[in-house]
């Protein structure tokens, strides 16, 4: 809940400091594309923790992911644009060990993660090629849980449609490109809710992981 309020009140912040700051620019209508790269987390496993004869250790929730974008922006007045953006997220995995206790066997688990989302688009630019954005929408969030080394047993794919929201800075240069830095949150289940699932009983998800995300991006506008 703090994350979700704090993130919140960087949005206002930010949309704030656009009015109070930004200074006149010229920018373009028109459809553009845009690839990114970064640090990606999924909420999934969390800590070790030993349930019956089953000892959980090494949970990893952060890897690699990137993304693409199309979208369309339009030019409302001198500082402001608006648009609609469609994105591709492969948001990487997220992967624990398990070891019986009795037997020594272990295995290697894999929460894997891809998201498709649609999104409205703010931005506020300022005249010396800086902006702020933002963006809210709704992400089909894809994900399949399985054992990626040992004892062979049944993924458990699970497919959901939860809100995004992204927050960033980029900068213009040579007319037509952008680059951004960019932060990015599917709300979710959290940690809590999949190490409750294991004591439950075990690997039945019911929901998908909550994402966090920081990405290097640039776009080109058409």
């Amino acid at each position: 809940m703090k994350k979700h309020f704090l993130l919140i009140v960087c949005f206002m912040f930010l949309c704030w400091s656009c009015f109070a700051f930004a200074s006149v620019t010229a920018s373009k209508s028109g459809f553009y594309a845009g690839i990114k790269a970064g640090y990606v987390r999924l909420d999934s496993l969390s800590k070790n923790e030993t349930i019956g004869t089953t000892n959980i250790y090494s949970p990893d929730n952060g890897r690699l992911g990137w993304g693409i974008n199309v979208g369309y922006q339009h030019m409302l007045h001198q500082h402001f644009l608006a648009g609609l953006e469609l994105g591709y997220h492969d948001n990487g995995y997220s992967q624990s060990r398990a070891r019986n206790t009795t037997t020594g066997a272990t295995v290697t688990s894999r929460v894997e993660s891809n998201d498709v989302n649609l999104l409205v688009v703010g931005k506020y630019i300022w005249n010396s090629g800086f902006d702020v954005f933002g963006k809210a929408g709704v992400a089909r969030v894809n994900q399949r849980d399985h054992i990626y080394k040992g004892i062979a047993g049944p993924a458990n794919p699970i497919t959901r449609y939860r809100p995004a929201v992204n927050v960033g800075v980029g900068y213009s240069f040579y007319e037509r490109w952008n680059a951004s830095l960019e932060y990015r949150h599917v709300f979710a289940k959290d940690q809590s809710s999949f190490n409750k699932a294991y004591k439950n009983g075990g690997r039945d998800f019911k929901d998908v992981a909550s994402i966090d995300a920081v990405y290097l991006g640039i776009s080109y506008l058409f």
